[in-house]
């Protein structure tokens, strides 16, 4: 289970439906970041930078992985 302070990378869903030659061999996870807040019943978490930088939108747990 992901906690608030773990490290994480996160799928690029967008580059995952994209079945192109050059898509096929790019980078599907991103990261590292670090997870700063955990939406409780809603599986969703928000994220930032190692460096503070708040990333707008939150990410669904399937989304991500520990680094």
């Amino acid at each position: 289970p992901l906690k608030v302070g773990d490290l994480v990378l996160r799928f690029d869903v967008p580059r995952s439906n994209d079945m192109s030659t050059s898509m096929k061999m790019a980078r599907k996870w991103y990261g590292p970041f670090r997870i700063f807040k955990h939406h409780e019943g809603a599986n969703h978490y928000k994220l930032e930078t190692l460096d503070g930088h708040e990333i707008t939108k939150s990410v669904h747990g399937d989304h991500l992985k520990k680094f």
